[in-house]
């Protein structure tokens, strides 16, 4: 995701409300058959727990995830249920997952579950325009 500069704060929390009213009441995510380090749940941020988004997180979490439990991370943690792992994107920068993950949540069902427009066909013209490039991984033909 990448944030306006000119309202960083106000995107962000908006994302993180999102993010954290995803998780079930006892910390569970909504894709319980994705499990390991893998699937770990994590936010990078500029400066990681010292830094200026930190608070945001904090206060979201509070408000929508109270089960949630936020831990530095280093990088390469276990995935531990009701926990997220805040990490310093200075220090460890984002990395994208392979295509196959791009365009793929139909985790919640019915009424929110994503059409056919978007899970095939918008991924596929970002494909086309360049947009989400191989990552050099095996790519799956179909995955959901």
């Amino acid at each position: 995701v990448r944030l306006d500069a000119n309202a960083t704060a106000t995107q962000y929390a908006a994302l993180l409300q999102d993010y954290f009213s995803s998780f079930k009441k006892d910390g569970s995510r909504p894709d319980p058959m994705d499990r390991g380090g893998a699937y770990r749940s994590f936010l990078g941020i500029p400066g990681g727990l010292e830094g200026e988004l930190y608070p945001l997180i904090l206060n979201s979490s509070r408000a929508f995830g109270s089960q949630m439990t936020l831990a530095k991370g280093s990088g390469n943690e276990v995935d531990v249920k009701g926990q997220v792992w805040i990490y310093d994107s200075l220090a460890l920068p984002f990395r994208r997952a392979e295509q196959y993950h791009q365009f793929h949540s139909n985790f919640f069902g019915y009424p929110h579950r994503y059409e056919a427009a978007y899970l095939q066909d918008l991924r596929d013209i970002q494909i086309a325009a360049g947009h989400i490039d191989s990552t050099g991984c095996p790519e799956a033909q179909q995955h959901w």
